[in-house]
Formats: C-alpha cells, structure tokens, sequence
C-alpha cells in the first residue's frame, strides 16, 4: 500500500517534470552552438525540438499540481482543525478578564456565604485555576476559606460546585451562585457534598478532564 495519496502522488510527480523541464531549458541555453552553417542549421533544429519538449514537460507538471491542489489544500484545512483541537485540549484552564467581570456583575448581588474552595495539592494546573476563581470570589465579596484536596482522597476531574448535604440552601440562592459559573462554562457538576460545611459553599477544582 503507498504512503502517498493520490494527490500528493500527483504533486510530486508534477513536481519532478517541472524540475526537469526547468534544468532541461537551463542545459539548452549553456550549449554553445557549433561552427558552421550546417551544423548550427541542424543545432537549431534539434534545439527548438528539445524546447517544445521541456516547455511541454513544464506545463504538463504545473498543470498536474493545479488538478492536485484543491486536494491538498482541503487536506491542509483538515490538519489546522485537528491541531487547533489539540492545542484546545492541552491548553490549561483559565478565566479570561472579560469572564472574570462577567462573573462578579453577576455575583454581586448574591448573598454573600462562605466558600471552603478545594484544589488538587499535586496539580499546579488546578492550583492556577483555583487560585483565579479565590481572587474573583474575594473581589466579589465572599469568604473563601482554602482547604487541600486529601492526597489519599479520589481523583477528581474538572470543577464541581457543592453545597452542604445536611442542610440545602434556598433554590434562590443556590441558582443565584451557580448559574454565572454554568453560564461560562467553568463548571462540570453541581449537588450536595458531605465536604461542605452548612451554611457554606463548596468549590471542588480537579484535574483538567480529559475530551
């Protein structure tokens, strides 16, 4: 089986006539034409034939690569798609300063609770982006008490927004403090926890997920 694609098996072969034809026409101008009459009659001759062939060879392998191009320029567009879906996947998480002011005009108004925030000790990626959202919590108004991830505890991926177990807060308020979080696409899952103390707010930031 080839390695090459139809039209990459095109292009080069395009290529290599247009390579040809080129050091063909550079050879023909650097023979010097003989002496005589006859003999530069017969040079002509056979120099114009040549011409016609290495011309010919020219526009046969530029016209090749023009048939393979479309081709290879959809196969160019393919391969920026995956490698933005790459970088995408391997860029580490953070809240841009327009989703930062988003988050705080909305959580300005919300009764202010506390906030035990947990990150993952052995995660620095988790640690920067808890970080972010502790500085954004603080300029909002809120208490954020800091508490590690236990290095024995579960794996966990992405963030999750919990409150107590023991005792729900109103729907109103619950909604209120989510929903600017949703809304950005920063956060995984919501629901009860028995981490989170009552009467307080729970941030749990995990390791990036995998996609």
């Amino acid at each position: 089986m080839s390695i090459f694609t139809w039209d990459s098996s095109l292009e080069i072969f395009g290529a290599l006539l247009v390579a040809i034809g080129c050091i063909g026409e550079l050879w023909l101008i650097c023979i010097k034409p003989p002496k005589g009459i006859g003999k530069l009659k017969n040079f002509e001759r056979k120099k114009h034939f040549r011409e016609k062939i290495f011309v010919g060879m020219v526009a046969l392998g530029v016209s090749m690569e023009l048939i393979a191009l479309p081709s290879s320029l959809s196969e160019v567009q393919q391969l920026k798609k995956v490698n933005l879906e790459l970088e995408a996947k391997i860029q580490p998480r953070r809240i841009s300063p327009q989703a930062q002011a988003r988050i705080m005009k909305r959580l300005k108004d919300v009764p202010k609770v506390t906030i035990d925030l947990y990150w993952m000790p052995s995660d620095r990626e988790s640690f920067v982006l808890a970080s972010q959202i502790e500085q954004l919590l603080k300029d909002s108004g809120f208490n954020v008490v800091e508490r590690t991830w236990p290095e024995l505890g579960p794996l966990f991926f992405g963030v999750e927004i919990m409150m107590p177990s023991n005792k729900m807060p109103s729907q109103e308020l619950w909604a209120s403090f989510v929903k600017p979080f949703l809304d950005e696409g920063l956060v995984n899952s919501v629901g009860p926890s028995d981490f989170v103390d009552e009467k307080h707010f729970g941030i749990l930031v995990g390791a990036k997920p995998f996609k």
